[in-house]
């Protein structure tokens, strides 16, 4: 049997979604297979906006996904949302392989100085394996995500209570999030 065609997958995924609108509106067709299928495409429209585009629904949030820009794949810090955001996950490697780092988020416009306490949370990073295992830890938030004022702003600390921002020269972690501006 060969592999389903285009056409297929898309009138199989908006019957999904069809299903998932039932249940998440109260439409007794939904049953309990009707409200996992909505449960499931929450979690699709949240990180797989283009698909949810392409299906054809409105009704999802749209979410970006920001990752570590630099050519070398790494850095200490950045600042993405610009302005009032919500933040739904973020994932951090750690390339440094002798010390670990914690990935202190920020609800700022800008890098805070050394000091700050971390206001929205923190990702621990034990050191790395090797240069070519390096270590992984993530953050995931709650329904409805971590909403921000300002921006959200990440920095890579030596230390864990307040931030000693890393100042290695082209920095030793990536980072990659899903957030809604």
């Amino acid at each position: 049997m060969g592999a389903p065609s285009v056409v297929n997958m898309t009138n199989s995924y908006r019957q999904f979604l069809d299903r998932s609108r039932a249940a998440v509106h109260g439409n007794r067709r939904g049953s309990k297979a009707g409200i996992i299928a909505a449960i499931i495409a929450i979690a699709l429209g949240v990180l797989c906006p283009a698909r949810v585009a392409r299906a054809g629904s409105a009704s999802l949030p749209t979410v970006s996904w920001y990752e570590t820009p630099t050519a070398n794949g790494t850095e200490n810090s950045n600042t993405f949302g610009g302005g009032p955001s919500v933040l739904f996950s973020m994932g951090c490697y750690n390339y440094d392989t002798a010390n670990p780092k914690m990935v202190m988020i920020f609800d700022v416009a800008a890098m805070p100085v050394n000091g700050t306490v971390a206001t929205r949370g923190m990702i621990p990073l034990p050191p790395a394996v090797s240069a070519n295992q390096p270590s992984f830890n993530s953050l995931t938030i709650a329904q409805g995500g971590a909403h921000f004022n300002n921006g959200i702003t990440f920095a890579a600390s030596t230390t864990g209570k307040t931030l000693t921002a890393d100042t290695t020269s082209g920095g030793n972690i990536h980072c990659a999030a899903s957030y809604r501006p």
